[in-house]
């Protein structure tokens, strides 16, 4: 019997797969070798290779794993069980900070650990996240291993499958933008391009940001930010967003640091036109880079300049708000805590110092602008000060420790201002701040009087030791680092410690050892007044310092209108007497340096205007009763010329008018520094009311970032009539004339009434009596202009004890808005043509390397098309443009006519080629100085030119 066979396993055929013809083709394969298809085709039929095999999707063992952590950690939160924090080792060598003594000590025992991981294994939970180019602090142990192992989640499914990642992202789950609750406006219409400036003037605000901004600041890294700036005077969108709104912010800071007539010279616009159109194109940058949730240096950087150039326009309160907003941006990235500490690079530690400083620096200024004695700053922080040290040695991505000098640096007037606000912490610190107000100002501090001056006493001696301790440092500080040779902000760093100090000193004078107490001060309310007084005049000290340093616009900055109105408003209680006189002299200065007070167009200048008429009126009155003659400046006539109320006038009349004490040649001097001697223009008197409309213009887009209301003018009242008070609505469909268009009538004598008609008399009458308030808004323009071409009295004493007035019958002649349009046509045919070439000089228009490179570009990218279309249609045309034909039909040609086409197409190559060169050097941000420009012309013309001579008829 023959044994049993077990039957063979079935063999497993292997699936055949159609060739590759066939896929490629994407027809049916009969999977034959060869198939029918590549048969058909006469092709060797190829089969395809089989896919790849999937990967195996690992076993969601690690991910349970790490969920499980994290609920655990969770629960652990929610029970108020988090475990303690191993402290973070301190930095070597670090200096006293104020913010030292805030730190809270951590806990010096271990931190317990959680799952099976060794505690000798667990890392500090001080750590920055980068992630997707935004920077984040943490410090908070639970949530920083809750971030790890969510990263590591994600790490895991990005693995797994790519597709799945968004599951675990954080950001997708916020809303995507709500900064539009910080800066209200449209944007969905805003182009950034229309908010930048040319190039031209890019490149020149470019040079004032380093000249008059960056050194009282120093947030900014030059040699990093000057490629950036290049770019974007050429071309903004080519930015990213967060780099569009530094640029903008520079702009801005350098339009800030302008004075108006530098503006309009420069730029073509008034100042503050050009603050807001620069300003709105830093907000619109900010907004779309969505600054509350993404986190950069470079927008920080943005944000600081931007918080700075809204003092004075925006309101002080909301302002504050934002700068704190600012402060926790910066504590998000980080900046509360040292570099060292974090491990990050000397480059940006020490960037990130300079940028922390100057946002404490903005929080304690907009906390006291806000009325706050202390700024209430994030107690555990411990980011050491700036070092001494300038911008060229820093270099980005640098590991070597950077050594600080001994000598004079950029960073002096910034070192300056940070060991004053280090003080200015200290005394937060302590708490000491209102207690010293009140004792400067002669409040008692107990019912008991001996005991109140006591206190007094002892608060005084305790300030004037920490403005010895403050004084001693900043007077090694200016012996050190401080050199008036070095430029002008070592100067401007210099006259801080006298102002400052000399400020406190006359503040820590007690009232009852004041000069003038019993005559002039008689309780806190009058040694207010002379602290205002006194602080006004220290402040005007520096004003003409400043001035020839450049840097007069970052002390106007911080000039109070709610203070200086005060102070007017006690003028109006005191016209007489030492601090009064001291008082109006220093009005009359502030006046004059402060021309936007003269704006009439803004309320908080209008209600201004009416104050300070008002305590005038007063003055006048106190000095006629005394028999005292007074004269009136010229600011005060200015004043009346722009607010014709007859409430506001005095009935006297001053014989003469005493010139200002702030000279015109200070702005002039300025502006002669910048533009090389270009005098300021001066005023018309009838385009002044057209200057001011100009300025009310604000743009809508803005919404109520530049909201001018800073302080609640209603509280003032109305001080004139509501019908007498100039609108600018009203003003605009009147058209403005001139002394010789405005007639003067005389009254009609009995004799001449007689002989006239009846509807002509009330014509006649109607010029000649006073109008009702309500229907001479357009009569006052031409009254305004008149009064100072009325005729004076032969008696102009008599005439002011009199109480006189001198009238004439005035009128003006009214005409519609198209004669109106009809006038300012024939006024725009009298202006140069647009672009007026005639004013350039010849190598700026004629030579310039920009319009020579497009075209000589032009040329060879024309005659290239020319050559390649005829080469196309030779063959249709039967044309021989082959390369032996041409090279025979060319040397065929006399020599003149060949040098001359080779010179055509050589010099346009050339000149091509040598500037682009040309350019690759100013993209490294250099060569821009213009005598660098104008060798670079003459170099690059004439080695065009010898090089095009030699392609010609030297080859």
């Amino acid at each position: 019997m023959s044994p049993t066979v077990s039957p063979a396993a079935p063999q497993r055929h292997a699936r055949i797969l159609a060739c590759v013809l066939c896929q490629h083709r994407k027809i049916k394969c009969d999977r034959n070798s060869p198939c029918s298809n590549c048969i058909k085709a006469n092709v060797t039929c190829v089969p395809s290779t089989p896919a790849p095999a999937r990967k195996r999707r690992r076993p969601n063992q690690d991910l349970q794993e790490r969920l499980a952590r994290c609920e655990e950690l969770l629960k652990q939160y929610a029970n108020g069980s988090a475990p303690g924090q191993q402290p973070l080792p301190p930095p070597p060598q670090q200096t006293e900070t104020p913010a030292t003594d805030h730190l809270a000590r951590s806990d010096k025992s271990e931190p317990t650990p959680l799952g099976s991981d060794n505690s000798s294994n667990w890392k500090p939970a001080c750590r920055m996240v980068n992630d997707d180019g935004s920077v984040r602090f943490m410090d908070s142990y639970i949530w920083a291993t809750v971030y790890e192992e969510l990263q590591a989640m994600r790490d895991i499914v990005d693995t797994e499958d790519p597709e799945d990642s968004s599951i675990l992202g954080s950001e997708e789950l916020t809303p995507e933008n709500n900064t539009d609750l910080f800066f209200p406006g449209d944007l969905s219409t805003a182009n950034i391009e229309d908010l930048v400036p040319d190039p031209i003037h890019a490149f020149k605000l470019w040079q004032l940001f380093l000249e008059r901004v960056n050194p009282l600041f120093k947030v900014v890294h030059v040699p990093t930010v000057q490629p950036m700036v290049m770019e974007g005077a050429t071309n903004i969108t080519s930015l990213q967003h967060y780099q569009q709104a530094l640029v903008l912010s520079i702009y801005t800071s350098a339009a800030v640091s302008l004075s108006e007539a530098e503006s309009i010279q420069l730029l073509g616009m008034s100042r503050e036109s050009a603050i807001q159109k620069f300003l709105a194109g830093t907000k619109v940058a900010l907004i779309r880079f969505n600054f509350l949730k993404n986190y950069n240096m470079t927008a920080l950087q943005a944000l600081v300049h931007f918080m700075h150039c809204l003092q004075g326009r925006y309101d002080r309160h909301a302002a504050w708000v934002l700068t704190g907003t600012v402060v926790r941006i910066a504590q998000k990235m980080g900046y509360h805590r040292d570099g060292e500490i974090l491990g990050l690079e000397p480059y940006e530690t020490e960037m990130r110092r300079r940028l922390w400083w100057q946002i404490i620096v903005q929080d304690s200024k907009y906390a006291m602008l806000s009325g706050l004695s202390q700024s209430l700053q994030p107690l555990h922080w411990d980011t050491k000060t700036p070092q001494n040290v300038n911008d060229a040695d820093l270099f980005p991505g640098s590991t070597e420790k950077i050594q600080p000098r001994d000598g004079p640096t950029e960073m002096a007037f910034v070192m300056v201002m940070n060991e004053i606000y280090r003080f200015k912490l200290h005394t937060d610190k302590n708490n000491n701040g209102q207690a010293f107000e009140a004792a400067i100002l002669g409040q008692d501090l107990s019912p008991d009087k001996d005991a109140s001056n006591a206190m007094h006493q002892n608060i005084f001696a305790k300030f004037r030791q920490q403005c010895r301790e403050l004084d001693e440092n900043l007077l090694a500080m200016e012996q050190k680092y401080i050199d008036d040779n070095a430029g002008n902000v070592h100067k401007a760093a210099k006259g801080v410690r006298q102002m400052l100090l000399g400020r406190i000193q006359d503040m820590m004078v007690p009232i009852h050892e004041q000069p003038e107490y019993g005559t002039e001060i008689f309780g806190p309310k009058d040694n207010l007044f002379k602290i205002f007084v006194l602080g006004t005049e220290q402040r005007l000290a520096q004003y003409q310092p400043m001035t020839e340093c450049g840097f007069l616009w970052f002390v106007k900055s911080y000039f109070q209108l709610d203070v200086f109105a005060v102070m007017t408003g006690q003028l109006c209680q005191r016209p007489t007497g030492s601090l009064a006189d001291r008082g109006w002299v220093g009005v009359e200065r502030l006046y004059g340096y402060h021309t936007e007070l003269f704006d009439m167009s803004q309320k908080q200048y209008s209600v201004q205007a009416q104050i300070t008429l008002k305590g005038w009126k007063l003055r006048e009155q106190a000095f006629l009763q005394a028999g005292r003659h007074l004269e009136t400046p010229q600011f005060i006539q200015r004043l009346r010329d722009l607010l014709p109320s007859y409430d506001s006038r005095s009935s006297i009349q001053s014989s003469g008018a005493t010139p200002p004490i702030f000279g015109q040649n200070d702005a002039q001097r300025q502006s002669a520094a910048l533009f090389q001697g270009a005098q300021t223009p001066k005023m018309p008197q009838q385009n002044l009311v057209q200057q001011q409309q100009q300025g009310a213009n604000v743009d809508p887009f803005l919404g109520g970032l530049l909201d001018m209301s800073s302080v609640n003018w209603d509280m003032f009242g109305d001080m004139m009539n509501p019908q007498e008070q100039l609108s600018v609505g009203q003003l605009n469909p009147v058209p403005r004339l001139t002394t010789d268009q405005i007639p003067l009538r005389k009254p009609l004598s009995r004799k001449d009434r007689a002989a006239t008609p009846s509807h002509l008399q009330q014509g006649q009458r109607a010029a000649s009596i006073r109008l009702p308030k309500s229907t001479m808004i357009a009569q006052r323009v031409g009254i305004a202009a008149l009064r100072r071409g009325a005729r004076p009295s032969l008696f102009p004493f008599v005439k002011a004890a009199t109480g006189g007035m001198q009238a004439r019958p005035v009128a003006t002649a009214k005409i519609s808005q198209d004669d109106g349009h009809q006038i300012l046509v024939k006024q725009r045919l009298q202006r140069p043509v647009s672009p007026n070439l005639g004013i350039y000089k010849i190598e700026q228009t004629w030579l310039g390397h920009s319009a020579w490179t497009r075209i000589t570009g032009c040329t060879l990218s024309a005659a290239a098309y020319v050559y390649f279309g005829a080469y196309l249609v030779a063959p249709l045309a039967g044309w021989h443009l082959e390369t032996a034909s041409l090279a025979s039909g060319f040397a065929a040609l006399p020599f003149a006519v060949k040098g001359g086409v080779k010179f055509f197409l050589g010099f346009p190559f050339a000149y091509h080629f040598i500037n682009g060169l040309r350019h690759l050097w100013f993209d490294l941000g250099k060569g821009f100085a213009k005598p660098s420009i104008k060798r670079g012309e003459m170099v690059l013309w004439t080695s065009s030119i010898l090089s095009g001579l030699y392609l010609a008829f030297g080859l």
